[in-house]
């Protein structure tokens, strides 16, 4: 019975200290599983956002931010891969400039900064609270302020470059986090709003945390702790925040479910215990019984064991008496045994410890070694493949070590193994380079490249790729060149953007000068065309035995060479866009087809015409004669073209176009387009580029002024459109002319009828001419007196002034272009000091008459001009047909353009 008392108290005892530390012990592994956790999602969501950051100084380091070409910088960011997130720019006033959400070329919004929060300087980051955004989307901002480029120095802070992560990238972090039942995980920005949640984040994300988190949003660090969660539940949470984003994640379980726990392995270790003790104690008291006659022989065997070592069983005798005395020998002669086996055990076990610790610990710590390393390599290359730019790295022997996803793009490399990724080729200029001069093969010579630009010729490739190449060797702590690193870096669009600008502004040098020589030349011919009329009565005079008809003819071949010219001058304002034009709505339909016959009989039988009218095509807003002409020159030039005979294809349709590119390209919007194509010789790329170029033609010595194709652009940009030619050689050649779209039907407007000059229409009139050109003021002023009128000439405007203040007139004639004080000024003036006295105004430009020139401008006449049409604007512009001679000056004033 005392052995069995012996037994039962040391089990309970025991079971009660073993429940106690279970309990004690679950609450602890609990607490540090929580931590570990919240550790674990704090890193995932730094990561998230150091990603960002580099994303965002990668794209702010490129040069078509930097120089402000936000086109391209948009194309760009959109081909950028970011994590689930949206690339913004917005100016320093909060205007977006670039959205990748959004389609190019949409109306962005205005998105007001976020308060409480700013960035320090310029190119540091920072990650803003939960912001709605102006959509009504939750989100969370990285943003990078930007300098821009001023001239030769960089501007301060120009734009701010944001990635806009929606809360659902963060909540998908939490969610893939694998939590133990029970568990709950949130994480809240720097002001303590939640930004993400494991359970049911609908109801929780964008509203404030519970009081403890918001208590330990004021420290740094970690902390486990007791507290109510924002559901007011009592929970045991784990805090911890980032160093980087001072954002906070918590991970909580209830304070009733880890009781819980620990109540089932405390009842269930209870159970197992006393069932135990209960199985014991009855077994003590059976074998107690029959303990005491065996026991002496153990008692001498155990002797026996300590002395030899061996142990050996002997059988009592009969008739011996067993007491307790034997038992408690026995236990003496085994508890020494024991004790021998147990200090050899026990140092044995130590031993065995000792070295499994060492073992332990060094494997731990290569464990770690090999995690870091391995964390270290993936972040690299991660963050390399978020590179916009190609990196592509060579071990010191040659074998390829490294390439990012920039640069398999751009050299067009399969995914697979490195060592069996083909290799294009790099062109310098006109030669190929071989292996050895490649940038790779130079870096690993020691040598440098910097800033190469180089031509790829990929085999798979329709288009050649212009590559900037920089590449730098890698030395070890030897000074040995141990790897070769070289960046790529697409400059094909930056390289055709230059060109394009340098074209557009070789074509307005060009078309300055070909409109101030087109001036200079109206002048001329209006003086050689006004003699020309002049000298037609006295041949007329002249007798046939006299000559008469050799003069007569003479004259009309300086007459239609005058016309000519008038032709050419026409042609280069065109392209010039100084050239006045009557745009109004136009039937393109109509137009086409009305000409067709017309077209047929100028081409010749040998080109068939054929003409297909889109039914739902757009009204134009168009000069319809000027329009005419367009068609005309684009159609002769296809017969040129066709010298053995085509087709000649003239459709209609409609347009909606993005930004223009180039120089010739139509403004962005809706337009209905020209399409004018025929079947022969086509262009080289050469000749396509220069095009456009005034007097610049692949047609023999005076086959061609080289005119045709700038006299359409210079119409098609005056009227608000543009021109897009493509050719392949021995193919032909198709010509758009793109127009503005009319937003009213076009309406048939009756020409005023022609009314012949009465003689003596200005007699008796005193009229002010004002020209600073003599011979177009003398062929003027002749005109003027055959007409009637008495003539005052000034060679300036401060001259016509002077004449003004002394002397009275009915009518002032002055031509625009004058050094020092133009047409228009002398016409304000005049205006200013005696209003109601009628300017008639010359130019040889016809940008004046698209303008508005004001109520003092009665009337404009383009030169040249001839005794007809002067006759011709006098009455009609001044209402001096009714009035009959000597009353210039009465008539009511008449506006500019009839």
């Amino acid at each position: 019975m005392r052995l069995a008392l012996l037994l039962v108290l040391p089990g309970l005892l025991i079971s009660t200290l073993l429940t106690w530390r279970i309990f004690v012990t679950t609450r602890q592994d609990t607490e540090t599983g929580l931590l570990e956790t919240a550790r674990g999602l704090t890193q995932l969501v730094d990561r998230e956002f150091i990603q960002g950051e580099v994303l965002l100084h990668t794209l702010a380091a490129t040069d078509e931010l930097r120089t402000g070409q936000l086109p391209a910088f948009d194309r760009l960011a959109r081909a950028t891969a970011v994590i689930g997130g949206t690339i913004v720019l917005v100016d320093a006033t909060g205007q977006e400039l670039i959205d990748t959400a959004l389609p190019p070329g949409v109306m962005l919004p205005r998105e007001k900064a976020p308060t409480g929060w700013a960035a320090e300087s310029v190119g540091e980051p920072v990650i803003s609270p939960l912001t709605r955004m102006a959509s009504g989307m939750l989100a969370v901002q990285v943003i990078l302020p930007v300098s821009g480029q001023q001239g030769a120095r960089p501007a301060s802070h120009m734009y701010d470059l944001k990635l806009i992560v929606p809360t659902a990238s963060l909540q998908a972090i939490v969610m893939r986090s694998a939590l133990p039942s029970g568990w709950m995980a949130a994480v809240t920005d720097a002001t303590g709003v939640l930004v993400a949640r494991t359970r049911k984040p609908e109801h929780y994300i964008g509203r404030r945390a519970g009081p403890g988190l918001l208590a330990f949003l004021a420290r740094d660090g970690e902390e486990v702790r007791n507290s109510i969660s924002v559901d007011e539940v009592p929970v045991v949470v784990a805090f911890v925040k980032s160093p980087l984003t001072h954002y906070v994640v918590a991970v909580n379980v209830a304070r009733a479910t880890m009781a819980q726990a620990g109540e089932q392995s405390s009842w269930l270790l209870l159970g197992l215990g006393s069932a135990a003790i209960l199985i014991g104690l009855l077994g003590a008291v059976v074998v107690a019984r029959g303990i005491t006659r065996p026991i002496e022989a153990m008692a001498d065997a155990a002797r026996r064991l300590g002395e030899s070592g061996a142990w050996v069983s002997q059988k009592p005798g009969r008739g011996q008496d067993w007491s307790l005395a034997e038992t408690e020998a026995v236990a003496t002669a085994l508890a020494g045994a024991a004790r021998a086996l147990v200090e050899r055990q026990e140092a044995l076990t130590e031993l065995n410890a000792s070295l499994a610790a060492r073992v332990a610990a060094r494997t731990c710590e290569l464990a770690a070694a090999n995690a870091a390393l391995d964390a270290e390599r993936l972040r690299l290359g991660s963050i390399l493949d978020q590179m916009p730019i190609g990196v592509v790295v060579h071990q010191a022997d040659g074998t390829l070590l490294f390439v990012n996803i920039e640069a398999r793009r751009l050299l067009e490399l399969p995914n697979g193994p490195l060592d069996a990724v083909p290799w294009p080729r790099f062109r310098d200029g006109q030669t190929i380079l071989s292996p050895q001069e490649r940038p790779s093969a130079r870096a690993l010579r020691g040598l440098t490249a910097d800033r190469m630009l180089l031509t790829l010729e990929p085999a798979a490739m329709t288009k050649k790729l212009e590559l900037e190449v920089n590449a730098s060797p890698v030395r070890d702590a030897q000074g040995q060149v141990s790897l070769s690193v070289k960046t790529l870096q697409d400059v094909t669009a930056r390289l055709e953007a230059e060109e394009a600008r340098r074209r557009s502004q070789r074509l307005e040098a060009i078309g300055q000068l070909t409109g101030g020589v087109a001036h200079e030349f109206n002048n001329v011919l209006m003086a050689v065309s006004g003699c020309l009329d002049l000298l037609a009565p006295y041949v007329a005079a002249i007798p046939p035995e006299g000559g008469r008809p050799r003069a007569a003819a003479l004259l009309a071949n300086a007459s239609r060479a005058a016309s000519r010219g008038g032709r050419l001058t026409g042609q280069l304002l065109a392209f010039a866009r100084r050239q006045y034009l009557q745009v109004e709505p136009v039937d393109l339909n109509s137009l086409v087809t009305g000409m067709k016959e017309l077209l047929e009989s100028t081409l010749g039988r040998a080109i068939e015409v054929q003409v297909l009218p889109d039914p739902a095509v757009w009204p134009a807003m168009a000069d319809p004669s000027q329009l005419e002409l367009v068609l005309l020159n684009l159609a002769i030039n296809a017969r040129d073209a066709m010298p053995g005979g085509g087709r000649l294809t003239i459709r209609t349709a409609n347009a909606c176009l993005p930004p223009p590119f180039r120089p010739e390209d139509p403004p962005e919007g809706e337009h209905a387009v020209l399409f004018v194509g025929d079947t022969g010789d086509g262009m080289s790329a050469s000749v396509l580029a220069r095009a456009f170029e005034p007097f610049f033609t692949t047609k023999d010595v005076g086959r061609g002024s080289g005119l045709g194709l700038p006299q359409v652009l210079g119409v098609a940009q005056q009227m608000g459109g543009g021109v897009a030619i493509s050719s392949v050689p021995d193919e032909g050649t198709e010509v758009r002319v793109f127009l503005p779209r009319a937003l009213q039907a076009p309406a048939e407007v009756p020409g005023p009828p022609a009314v012949e000059a009465p003689p003596g229409l200005l007699r008796g009139a005193r009229l002010l001419l004002v020209d600073d050109d003599a011979d177009v003021r003398e062929i003027a002023r002749v005109m003027l007196e055959e007409l009637g009128a008495v003539v005052v000439e000034a060679e300036s405007g401060a001259a016509a002034l002077l004449h003004l203040q002394t002397e009275r007139f009915e009518l002032v004639l002055a031509d625009y272009t004058m050094p020092k004080m133009t047409g228009m000024d002398l016409a304000e003036e005049i205006a200013r000091i005696m209003p109601g006295l009628p300017v008639l105004l010359m130019t040889g430009y016809g940008s004046i008459a698209v303008s508005d020139p004001g109520p003092h401008i009665r009337a404009t006449l383009l030169k040249p001009f001839r005794t007809e049409a002067l006759s011709q604007v006098l009455m009609r512009e001044l209402g001096l047909g009714e009035a009959g001679g000597g009353q210039a000056g009465k008539d009511a004033p008449v506006p500019a353009g009839g």
